[in-house]
């Protein structure tokens, strides 16, 4: 698979360890914007609604993270900027060293099927999701 690797990063951001460069993901600024149409009748301007505000964190090989906040916070949109299905207004978003920006659709297809589904996993193990086990 090609794909731009990365070299050394110094922990710029704030939620960065050092050695980061390291890490299988590594987030560094993400932003999400969302556009708000306006109303030239109603006299109402565009609006922008910022989603998620300058997120930066990194993941180690065999380390557990959760990403946790109120309802309503960006959680969602975060998870969803970084597995690209939303395109985030700015950051970078690194896994296994491969800029996933850099990227085109099958490209990102490829590198997908390498990262775990939580959810599914998770659910056909954990005896309290209240579905049975699939096989």
């Amino acid at each position: 698979m090609t794909g731009a690797r990365e070299g050394p990063v110094a922990p710029a951001f704030a939620g960065l360890r050092a050695g980061a460069d390291q890490a299988l993901l590594r987030v560094e600024g993400l932003h999400k914007t969302f556009r708000l149409a306006g109303s030239r009748v109603l006299r109402i301007p565009q609006q922008e609604l910022p989603a998620v505000v300058d997120l930066s964190f990194d993941v180690a090989r065999g380390e557990t993270f959760g990403l946790v906040g109120e309802s309503g916070c960006g959680k969602s949109t975060a998870a969803r900027c970084i597995l690209r299905l939303l395109e985030p207004t700015a950051g970078k978003v690194v896994f296994d060293g491969i800029d996933l920006a850099a990227l085109d659709r099958a490209q990102l297809r490829r590198t997908s099927a390498r990262v775990p589904s939580a959810g599914g996993e998770w659910r056909r193990r954990c005896p309290w999701s209240g579905s049975p086990p699939s096989k």
